[in-house]
């Protein structure tokens, strides 16, 4: 009996979410709610990179290197960018700090032949803040709060499109991968490699946002990873 095509892409994300693991150290990915034989449908997602999860009563960033979100591959998916809910405590322009906690995805970046794990690299980058939009203007933000503090944060070079809280890359060259792989294997251990490289800390860095706008947009650079610019429709899990 032929698999459904919507099951056959769903195991094709599998698949792939399992190889952005092996070359992350900074991304896990926890399927949920799975049926036995079947292929997740939604998975936590987990995030080690160094972010802002608030702010003090005078307005200084408060780091976390821990952030989670919920991402629902629901019957719409590849159609329609999955639907996402954030866990974790955020300050982010394009990520809602309240409830229902929305991140924004630009329908126009979206399209059925990107994939999860590209997806989920662009998320990375922005708990980073490699990747936000802030200003007052098109194509808008979605935490107006957070958007406030980042442009406050840009004029004290807190943080800035140049100046990441974190600059670490979030994938491995494939070759160091390749490499660690094979000593795993030779070493009798699972060829399911954690890197342990520790790359120094970046020093922190934040923008301010203004007006809670339901976008965002983004374009892959050469590496396959996403550089995303907050614009456009918010899926939101359900």
């Amino acid at each position: 009996m032929r698999e459904d095509p919507h099951y056959r892409r769903l195991r094709a994300e599998f698949d792939r979410i399992r190889e952005l693991e092996k070359r992350s150290q900074f991304v896990r990915c926890e399927p949920v709610d799975t049926p036995p034989g079947a292929p997740p449908e939604r998975y936590v997602v987990t995030f080690t990179c160094k972010g802002v999860s608030g702010i003090t009563s005078d307005g200084q960033p408060v780091f976390s290197d821990y952030h989670q979100v919920l991402v629902h591959l629901d019957g719409s998916f590849p159609s329609a960018p999955p639907k996402m809910k954030w866990l974790t405590d955020i300050w982010h322009p394009n990520i809602e700090h309240f409830e229902p906690k929305r991140v924004c995805i630009d329908p126009t970046w979206w399209a059925p032949a990107r994939s999860l794990d590209s997806l989920l690299l662009m998320l990375g980058e922005m708990v980073q803040y490699k990747n936000y939009w802030a200003k007052d203007e098109p194509p808008g933000y979605l935490d107006r709060e957070a958007a406030d503090w980042v442009r406050d944060a840009e004029r004290l070079g807190i943080l800035g499109p140049d100046k990441p809280v974190d600059s670490r890359e979030l994938l491995e060259p494939e070759d160091r991968v390749r490499v660690a792989t094979e000593e795993s294997a030779e070493a009798g251990r699972p060829d399911r490699v954690r890197l342990a490289t520790e790359a120094p800390a970046a020093s922190a860095r934040v923008r301010v946002l203004a007006d809670p706008a339901e976008s965002v947009s983004g374009e892959d650079d050469d590496a396959g990873t996403a550089r995303v610019t907050p614009i456009g429709r918010v899926r939101v899990v359900e």
